[in-house]
């Protein structure tokens, strides 16, 4: 091939002799395909302040992409998430007006709102799904073996392992009992919410195998919600292509795998863990309700602001009476989940608006429908709120879902038409 000077943006294909548009010419798939799966694991290697190595790579992508898009394709945004971002960008500093804790880091919360909104809206169908599904098989395949590996260590050699960081990171925070297989990730909880998804979209595209290895490695990281998960995503696969024989031997299937899983200590530590949790006082699952229960009416209605929990504990602004509160460190004290948090944060009116056009999406009869209920699911256990979590998951579910009446198209009148393209290109010459 060789660059048509005089034209200055035709490439020729000598083998062919037809010209091509240097922006046409890609590699096989999109960055964002190859990167996407990559951030769910880069999204844990925190820089400090600044996030993380995998925010930052895909906040800079994202940018340079949202500029080349201006007059090129149209980008989509989601109805329901512009809703609640124009709730929060209104509500939220009358709310800190009102209680107080405003601080620099709330800004930056504002801020990161509006940049995650058009994040979702300029790769919201961009996504080659083949092509990505391809490449998070493969890194999840990497991120199982790892898990393997620590098992191997720590079931029969009786060694101690630890989340293994592949880039230089702050891990104070990551698990550190030893007794437990982490992998590529914090915690092993972490690792099965990452690989969750890939069950799921290994189960729509009949590749069975790696779905019953996917699910083995989630047992064997003794992640509780991930092993609950990993059966509801089952038992919907199962009941959504009823056939008699095929759940029976799924039935059969699952039940050999539990007795056998029971002979070993990690089965019956798994098992054990699932059964002795205390879930009506659990810190993580019902913990964030009980303080949204404490607090006035108002602040129920609209919220006490986002991260704002700290403030009001530490200046005695909310009573922490429930048991739960009494097991979590003071360090963790203003941790809650998801849809906890967002009650907490923005109020019932907040939460009306951010998980109604989320349900009702949920019409749709696709894979996007349990990657959804699947988001939903999580939310209850886990913090996925405008983080790289709720862009990984989330930007897969936006990509596989039609775009229809939740979705506004922008910047489709603002393509620019092929005489103004050439117009454009001889001015640069």
């Amino acid at each position: 091939m060789r660059l048509d000077k005089m034209a200055g943006t035709r490439i020729v294909d000598k083998r062919s002799l037809v010209p091509l548009d240097v922006a046409k010419i890609k590699f096989n798939g999109s960055f964002i395909d190859y990167y996407l799966p990559i951030l769910g694991i880069l999204q844990y290697y925190s820089t400090g302040a600044t996030g993380s190595y995998g925010s930052l790579v895909l906040y800079f992508y994202a940018a340079i992409e949202l500029l080349l898009s201006i007059g090129r394709r149209p980008i989509y945004f989601h109805k329901g998430l512009i809703l609640f971002s124009a709730y929060a960008l209104v509500s939220q500093p009358i709310v800190f007006s009102i209680y107080g804790g405003f601080t620099s880091a709330r800004l930056f919360n504002f801020i990161s709102v509006i940049y995650i909104v058009l994040v979702l809206a300029v790769f919201s169908d961009s996504l080659n799904t083949d092509r990505f599904f391809k490449v998070y098989l493969r890194i999840g395949f990497i991120a199982s073996a790892a898990i393997v590996i620590q098992s191997v260590q720590l079931y029969i050699f009786h060694q101690d392992v630890h989340g293994i960081a592949l880039l230089p990171c702050d891990t104070s925070g990551w698990y550190s009992g030893g007794d437990r297989p982490c992998g590529l990730f914090p915690e092993p909880s972490v690792y099965a919410y990452y690989i969750l998804p890939l069950l799921v979209l290994c189960l729509q595209r009949e590749k069975k195998e790696m779905a019953l290895l996917f699910t083995a490695c989630i047992c064997i990281s003794t992640s509780s919600m991930g092993i609950i998960s990993s059966a509801f995503i089952w038992a919907y696969w199962l009941l959504k292509r009823f056939d008699v024989r095929r759940v029976i031997v799924g039935c059969v299937a699952i039940a050999a795998a539990f007795v056998l899983a029971m002979q070993t200590p990690m089965g019956r530590f798994a098992f054990d863990k699932i059964v002795s949790t205390d879930y009506a006082n659990s810190p993580r699952l019902t913990r964030g309700f009980l303080i949204y229960a404490n607090l006035n009416e108002s602040q129920q209605l609209f919220g006490i602001g986002r991260n704002n929990l700290d403030y009001f504990i530490s200046n005695d602004l909310v009573q922490l009476t429930d048991w739960a509160s009494t097991q979590v460190s003071e360090a963790n004290l203003d941790y809650v989940t998801t849809v906890s948090g967002v009650l907490i944060n923005y109020g019932l009116v907040g939460a009306i608006l951010y998980f109604v056009p989320l349900l009702y999406m949920l019409r749709k009869k696709g894979v996007e429908r349990i990657l959804l209920l699947l988001f939903l699911m999580l939310s209850f256990v886990q913090t996925m709120f405008f983080d790289m979590n709720f862009v990984f998951l989330l930007l897969v579910v936006f990509n596989l879902h039609s775009k229809d009446d939740s979705f506004i198209e922008c910047g489709a009148a603002f393509r620019l038409s092929d005489s103004q393209r050439k117009r454009i290109s001889r001015r640069s010459i």
